[in-house]
C-alpha cells in the first residue's frame, strides 16, 4: 500500500529531523552570542577552506549514520516478519547498494506470490510451502547482506573519522577566537545541510 509506505517513510523521516532542529537551533544561538560578545565576524580565508572540507566529510558522516539506521530499521521490520508491501525502500534514505536493492525487489515480489497462492490453496498445500520457503530463504539472504553492508558502513566511517581528525588538528593552528567562531559556523552548516537533505527526501 503506496499510502502506508509514505506514511512509514515520513515517520522515520521526522524522527531523525525532529533531533537535528533541536541542534540546529542551538548552534543559530551559540553563533548570535559568539558575536555579539566578539569583535570577529568572519573567518580567515584559510579558516573558511579547512570549514568548508571539514563540513563536506562531516555530511557525508552523518548521511553514512543515517544510512547505517536504515539498516537497523530494515533489519528489524525483516526480523519481525512484517507486511513487505509497507517497507520504506532504500533508495528514498540514499541507500544504492544494488545488491541490497535486487534482493528487496526479489523479496517483494516472492511476498507478493505468496499472498496470491496463500488465495487459492491451503497451508500444507506443496504450492504454498515452497512460496513460504523461497520467502524465508531471500530473508536470510537479506540478513546476510545487510551485515556485509554494515560492515562496510563502518570503514566508511573511520576513513572519514581519520580525515575529519586531520582537519581538526589544522583548525588547533588558528586563532583562539577563530577556532571557536569555526567550531560554532560548522555545527550551524552541518546542521543546516542535514535538515535541508532530510526534508528533501520527506518531499520526494
Amino acid at each position: 500500500d503506496k499510502n502506508k509506505v509514505t506514511m512509514n517513510t515520513i515517520r522515520f523521516i521526522d524522527t531523525q529531523l525532529g533531533a537535528i532542529s533541536d541542534s540546529l537551533g542551538i548552534a543559530e544561538e551559540q553563533m548570535q552570542n559568539f558575536r555579539s560578545v566578539n569583535k570577529i565576524i568572519n573567518l580567515s580565508e584559510m579558516g573558511a577552506q579547512i570549514m568548508d572540507n571539514v563540513i563536506t566529510l562531516e555530511k557525508q558522516k552523518s548521511e553514512e549514520h543515517l544510512k547505517e539506521k536504515y539498516y537497523a530499521y530494515l533489519e528489524n521490520y525483516i526480523r519481525k516478519s512484517n507486511p513487505l508491501e509497507e517497507l520504506i525502500a532504500p533508495s528514498i534514505m540514499g541507500v544504492n547498494d544494488p545488491v541490497m536493492i535486487a534482493i528487496i525487489q526479489k523479496l517483494t515480489e516472492a511476498y507478493a506470490k505468496k499472498k496470491t497462492v496463500e488465495m487459492s490453496y491451503q497451508e500444507n498445500n506443496p504450492i504454498v510451502k515452497e512460496a513460504n520457503q523461497n520467502l524465508m530463504s531471500l530473508q536470510q539472504i537479506l540478513l546476510e547482506n545487510i551485515h556485509n553492508v554494515q560492515k562496510n558502513s563502518k570503514v566508511v566511517l573511520a576513513d572519514l573519522d581519520l580525515r575529519i581528525q586531520k582537519l581538526n588538528q589544522e583548525i588547533s593552528k588558528l586563532p583562539s577566537n577563530e577556532q571557536k567562531l569555526l567550531n560554532i559556523n560548522r555545527r550551524y552548516q552541518l546542521s543546516d545541510k542535514l535538515y535541508t537533505y532530510l526534508l528533501e527526501k520527506r518531499a520526494e
